[in-house]
């Protein structure tokens, strides 16, 4: 059976618990004051300071280049897509005001032709050089139509059509014959450029018309066929290449990923579908034990290992490209990959409290410093800030949008089951279970429907079948292996609920007002008529693994949560900004014991939990969960060891040598 789903409406699924906690702290973070913090966020490259923007006039600037102007786009407008969804779903009024304000003043510098950019009437849509048109076109309008969404404004999608519809006019194929890749190219923003698709795929979804989905194929070929392109992994040329491994800069990889999934699923064509199976394939051969990619700032073919950097941009570009695939592909057993890649890579490269990330960090990590970045020519990459602005300021602003992305895709819509019969377990071993626990064939769920399919505190409030309806996952996942879903508004609401099974839950006990139900990987579907006051309870029992990475080293896993062995730090401030509060920081070792730790082919941990930690889990050094067994230290000595969450961490070792 295939089931596929529709992502719902913006604002429909909000956070509660340790996930809205997050978004509220991180408002006073750099996530609300990064205008404040950093002219490359502040610049205003839509609005005024559109009037010198050049492929060859850079910002006053003395290391600045062309692409520097660009770069300031990008910033602002990502910042602006990742502070428009979390002050609406944090519910922060001030933060709303403000990216209010922001972008009510770039459309009131749209043009008559419709223009939205940053570049002066005389260098727009023709380049010789690095050029960021497309991209920073594509990053402003992302953020004005979440804007629209959330807030129901019926000015802002017309506006945003007649700015594509402008760009569109400017490119094509024959008779035009106008390509925007197969131009001189210097430079990665011109690559950046195919995501363009992103409101491409927006603006046909809500209006239905055919010629975004055609032009977005044009750009697609156009980008295939444009031989001088740099950071062009994703070419079918290369992707369908088995011997090519990945090798360009990880974000454009990670983001164009989600190009070939749209053109797979909008056209139904067979190129696409299998450079979308070549993508996934190639990216499981550089992902690190906590769902990353590798790359600082490039793959370069290599597998990982724990010492190697990821960025975060491209694990946010990375998210929404799984996002998009669970979606697209009716296959909710990806949201395990999400969970690993949000609750540990992403969660373990920022500070708790919102302060500040690091562009570029390791699983194993015993330093995070300037002079570490210096020792690998990374500038100063691995220290701690709330800008990187002495790098660029990409990563901050992608920091912002990765936990607003997940939560608004933890529920999906079920748009179309599969309408021919099967037995109770099926091809796909999903299960489908009636009120009484009978299995129910596929023809009789042709009903509305709504898929679980990332575990978490948040709430939907929808509407189905023509009623209002609203659930909330009550839970502290993932550091509670059990989820509540209360029914908290349904008025004898016929429909079925899909519920994600994590590949890593050895068994799962599902009931329904305190009736079992069985549940059968990858995905179990309760069809019922549901009713306000209704409770669905899903517990699952995670084991604790030990996996090994791809240079033959432990890891300790126990269900989404990869395990680390915390190295305490002492924080120095080496940069302050205009706000007092912020700072940039190298964080050395206390000692670096933990990393000299190896694993004993034996070994065996116990769980022990720390119920008063869970109202602000992610705080480091204070898990709710601790893995407690017996490893040994440098000299081979048993020495009792405390494993947390790698994403509680800041110092940490997360691969350990198996001990002889």
């Amino acid at each position: 059976m295939t089931t596929t789903y529709e992502s719902f409406p913006l604002g429909q699924i909000r956070p509660l618990g340790w996930m809205l906690l997050q978004m509220q702290r991180d408002l006073h973070g750099f996530a609300g004051h990064l205008d404040e913090l950093t002219r490359e966020a502040s610049f205003d490259a839509f609005g005024e300071n559109r009037k010198n923007g050049s492929e060859n006039n850079a910002p006053p600037n003395p290391d600045a280049t062309a692409w520097r102007w660009w770069w300031r786009g990008e910033t602002e407008a990502v910042w602006l897509d990742g502070l428009v969804r979390m002050a609406f779903l944090a519910g922060d009024a001030d933060a709303q005001a403000k990216a209010a304000r922001i972008l009510r003043h770039i459309l009131a510098f749209q043009e008559p032709d419709g223009y939205i950019g940053v570049y002066k009437p005389s260098d727009r849509y023709k380049h010789q050089s690095g050029n960021g048109e497309l991209w920073t076109q594509s990053r402003i309008f992302v953020a004005l139509l979440a804007y629209a969404e959330f807030t129901g404004d019926p000015t802002i999608l017309p506006a945003v059509r007649r700015a594509v519809d402008l760009t569109m006019s400017k490119y094509g194929p024959p008779p035009l014959d106008r390509p925007y890749f197969r131009n001189p190219v210097i430079d990665g923003g011109v690559a950046h450029g195919l995501m363009f698709i992103d409101v491409l795929e927006i603006l046909f979804h809500k209006t239905g018309e055919r010629r975004y989905l055609e032009f977005a194929e044009f750009l697609f070929n156009d980008f295939a066929s444009a031989d001088n392109m740099p950071k062009a992994d994703n070419r079918p040329v290369n992707l369908l290449d088995p011997a090519k491994p990945y090798d360009g800069h990880t974000p454009h990889v990670m983001e164009q990923i989600r190009v070939l999934l749209f053109l797979a699923q909008a056209t139904g064509k067979d190129i696409y579908k299998q450079c979308v199976n070549a993508a996934f394939a190639k990216l499981a051969r550089h992902t690190t034990v906590s769902a990353a990619c590798i790359g600082d700032e490039n793959i370069h073919g290599r597998e990982p290992t724990g010492e190697m950097f990821y960025e975060y941009c491209a694990m946010t570009e990375l998210l929404a490209s799984l996002h998009s695939r669970m979606q697209k592909t009716g296959e909710l057993h990806h949201a395990d990959a999400v969970e690993r890649l949000l609750f540990n890579a992403a969660q373990g490269a920022r500070f708790a409290d919102g302060m500040a990330i690091t562009y570029l960090t390791q699983d194993n990590r015993l330093e995070a410093s300037r002079a570490l970045s210096l020792s690998l020519q990374r500038k100063t990459r691995t220290k701690f800030s709330p800008t990187h602005e002495d790098v660029a300021v990409c990563c901050n602003p992608a920091a912002v949008k990765i936990l607003p992305y997940h939560v608004s895709g933890m529920f999906l819509r079920i748009a179309a089951p599969d309408h021919q019969s099967r037995d109770r377990k099926g091809a796909t071993g999903q299960q489908c279970m009636s009120n009484e626990g009978r299995s129910l064939t596929v023809a009789a769920l042709n009903a509305p429907g709504i898929a679980v399919a990332g575990y978490g505190p948040c709430r939907l409030s929808t509407s189905l079948a023509g009623k209002s309806l609203t659930l909330s996952q009550q839970t502290h996942y993932p550091f509670e292996d059990h989820v509540t879903i209360d029914i908290e508004q349904a008025d004898q609401l016929d429909f079925t609920l899909e519920l994600r099974i994590p590949a890593w839950s050895t068994r799962t006990v599902i009931t329904v007002n305190n009736a079992p139900y069985e549940a059968v990987s990858p995905t179990t579907q309760i069809r019922r008529q549901w009713n306000t006051g209704d409770r669905l309870t899903i517990a699952f029992q995670p084991a604790i693994t030990i996996e090994q990475s791809c240079d033959h080293q432990a890891v300790v896993v126990r269900g989404p949560l990869v395990f680390a062995a915390p190295i305490a730090d002492r924080r120095t401030s080496v940069k302050d900004y205009r706000l007092s509060a912020f700072h940039d920081y190298d964080v050395f070792p206390v000692d670096n014991t933990s990393f000299h730790l190896s694993m004993p082919r034996d070994v065996s941990f116990d769980l022990c939990r720390c119920p008063e930690n869970l109202s602000d889990p992610w705080t480091k050094s204070k898990s709710p969960l601790e893995l407690r067994g017996t490893m040994l230290a440098a000299d081979k000595t048993p020495t009792n060891t405390a494993l947390i969450p790698m994403g509680c961490t800041t110092l940490r070792r997360v691969t350990f040598p198996w001990a002889p």
